[in-house]
């Protein structure tokens, strides 16, 4: 006998919405580590929230043309909107401001994650069944490998695009259009869905992989139409994405752009797909095996739908040279609904009295919400990121004054550190306006070579990436050699010792570092 949700119609969307807004929006700060490309997405959204454009200089960051440009549009329009920060009056030294700058994007990224619930829900009922929808929006909501969401990274903020084009398609895909009207509704879907998968890959390129899923579900039973229906469609895919080596193109930085594109396919690290895997196992091994033999069990059943989502998007990381846990964010979804199947389908199998089969097929999905929300409870009660605000904090405060004391000496003020540190630049710089420029360590382009001015005032920041290449490269490489004489002539300031990094290895947050365990300030004034 089937588990049957229906009779709960109006608890059937608000469990799976009121569990997701507690465990994405519950401690947004604290839990998970702040993440260094989180303060990149920053900087390049107040970079365009202060008229500056969407694209930085490759001057600035030395892979600048990494991703297109409506993650930071996004942002910067969303802030626009709330009046972003002037509303929260940010103060220089305030601890609270500083977490406060960073609460607002990050409690946005869960509100994000709420609407994934939903429109994951409405996928899987239009596409499968209620009692599908049901269990795959609970385990998107209580599941750890959800937490990933919470981080302000591009692929939280696509998400939603994509899930909305698809959805879109599937609305398209069900329409019988007989009549001139239900033909109109039918264009004017297919046209959403492909603005919406438009701006999805204007946000992250590789989300390309998602077409050949999306155009299945839209012209599997229209064959005829093929032509009409694929230009309506493909049009908006294919120009929304163009506006970004459009933009270069005008803006005479082609070539930046080109090699740019190329440094993102050819990037090669020991990142790759099999590391990231062995990451998402230890976040969350049930959800990843449960997904996985659902979606076996689905190529089984000949249902080739999550075939389309997941194998291409593999495919694509597997040839990639760099790819990290939160690469997987948009396979979440795709995991969450193959396991409801699976677990659904598993029930119905169940030979019992009706009552017996009920309960026995509640009790095994009840398990796995159970188990799902402890863990998830578990970790985002922690609070990972009291050492690295602090940094933060005490590098604004710093800043200003050494700011404040050069100005009447013609003195400049320059921050030398690594990539990492690179993301604690965009507060003191956009949000107080410090006057105070950016020596990237990371960057290949800046040997070190120009000699520090008399009236230039230093502050290095030295994480423990960058003290383990100073070590590394005594007495051999020339650009570590005039970075260790600028940390042996400077006086330390400040050392921050994160004890919280290696209190917790429940589930593994190896991936989020923070700014590692010791960081030491060095000053040059």
């Amino acid at each position: 006998m089937k588990i049957d949700f229906s009779h709960y119609t109006s608890l059937i969307i608000i469990i799976p919405l009121v569990l997701s807004a507690f465990t994405h929006l519950w401690n947004p700060l604290g839990f998970p580590t702040l993440h260094v490309d989180e303060g990149h997405y920053m900087r390049r959204a107040m970079q365009v929230l202060k008229g500056l454009g969407p694209q930085e200089p490759t001057s600035e960051y030395a892979n600048a043309y990494d991703h297109p440009y409506f993650g930071q549009l996004f942002l910067a329009a969303t802030f626009k909107i709330i009046g972003y920060p002037d509303s929260l009056s940010p103060k220089v030294g305030d601890m609270h401001s500083v977490e406060l700058l960073y609460l607002v994007p990050r409690v946005l990224m869960g509100l994000l994650a709420v609407l994934d619930t939903f429109l994951i829900y409405k996928i899987a009922d239009r596409r499968y069944n209620q009692n599908v929808a049901f269990i795959a929006a609970i385990l998107f909501a209580v599941m750890p490998l959800s937490w990933m969401t919470r981080g302000i990274f591009l692929d939280s903020i696509l998400l939603p695009l994509f899930l909305l084009s698809l959805l879109f398609a599937i609305y398209a895909d069900g329409i019988n259009d007989i009549d001139l009207a239900k033909r109109n509704k039918k264009k004017s879907l297919v046209i959403l869905s492909g603005i919406f998968l438009g701006l999805a890959i204007f946000t992250k390129a590789p989300v390309f992989t998602m077409i050949p899923l999306i155009a299945f579900m839209i012209l599997k039973n229209n064959y005829k139409k093929f032509k009409g229906l694929t230009m309506l469609w493909f049009t908006p895919v294919i120009l929304i994405p163009l506006i970004w080596p459009a933009y270069a193109m005008l803006t005479g930085h082609f070539d930046e752009w080109l090699t740019g594109v190329l440094y993102q396919i050819e990037r090669e690290s020991d990142k790759t797909l099999y590391h990231s895997l062995t990451l998402i196992f230890k976040i969350d091994p049930v959800l990843l095996t449960l997904g996985t033999a659902g979606f076996v069990y689905t190529l089984i059943k000949r249902d080739y739908f999550l075939l389309l989502w997941i194998i291409p998007y593999l495919l694509f990381l597997y040839h990639s040279g760099w790819v990290t846990h939160f690469h997987w964010i948009l396979l979440i979804p795709a995991l969450c609904i193959a396991a409801a199947i699976l677990l659904q389908d598993s029930s119905n199998r169940i030979r019992s009295r009706k009552k017996v089969t009920q309960i026995l097929g509640l009790g095994m999905i009840s398990a796995f919400v159970i188990f799902g929300l402890v863990t998830t409870i578990t970790l985002i009660t922690l609070n990972l990121n009291s050492s690295y605000l602090e940094i933060y904090g005490f590098t604004v405060q710093e800043l200003q004054h050494r700011s404040e004391a050069i100005k009447e000496n013609n003195e400049t003020l320059t921050v030398i550190g690594g990539q990492r540190i690179k993301a604690l630049m965009w507060i003191p710089q956009y949000v107080f306006n410090i006057n105070v420029s950016f020596r990237d360590t990371d960057n290949p382009k800046d040997n070190f070579t120009m000699p520090v001015e008399k009236n230039e005032k230093l502050v290095l920041i030295v994480d423990p990436s960058l003290r383990s290449k100073l070590l590394q490269y005594v007495g051999g490489d020339e650009k570590y050699e005039r970075i260790g004489k600028i940390y042996h002539d400077s006086d330390t300031i400040a050392t921050f010792i994160n004890k919280e990094s290696e209190r917790y290895d429940f589930l593994n947050t190896e991936e989020n570092h923070g700014l590692g365990h010791f960081v030491e300030v060095k000053a040059k004034y």
